[in-house]
């Protein structure tokens, strides 16, 4: 596989492991469970991509002017987010499940995914490492950190 099929690959890996979504179950062990409700802006991003153990991409999102997401996420299990860009406004709605340190983000009709997450004070970190073949012989792997900063 080329490397720029292989760069591709990561890029859907990539835009999987972004999607933010939130759910809770009472059983955590991180500290101040309750502090997950209420609504939280998106402040940035941090991917990173290897392949072979080279980093291949590192990078940094940060919202444009005027441009932001919402994620509101509720005691009852659901989320939903609002993201405000390129003057247009699109919403996601779903449920997510807390065990431990741990999130599982579901979407109606996509994957689940899992995610470390953390608050300390006003700001939630959620993390997500994935290392894959993707052929044979050939290991790649993304690293996503984003940040959010409770309203």
């Amino acid at each position: 596989m080329k490397l720029s099929k292989q760069i591709a690959v990561f890029f859907v890996i990539l835009i999987i492991a972004s999607l933010t979504v939130t759910s809770c179950d009472k059983n955590s062990t991180n500290t101040g469970i309750d502090a997950i409700y209420g609504t939280w802006n998106w402040l940035q991003t941090h991917m990173q991509l290897k392949l072979q153990g080279i980093v291949i991409m590192d990078s940094t999102e940060t919202p444009g002017e005027g441009e932001y997401t919402h994620v509101t996420v509720n005691e009852d299990g659901t989320w939903h987010s609002e993201d405000y860009s390129d003057g247009t406004k699109e919403t996601e709605d779903g449920t997510f499940v807390i065990k431990g340190d741990s999130v599982t983000f579901t979407i109606p009709e996509e994957e689940p995914i899992t995610m470390h997450w953390q608050i300390n004070g006003d700001i939630l970190t959620l993390d997500q490492n994935i290392t894959t073949e993707v052929e044979e012989g050939v290991v790649g792997s993304v690293s996503v950190v984003q940040t959010f900063k409770k309203m």
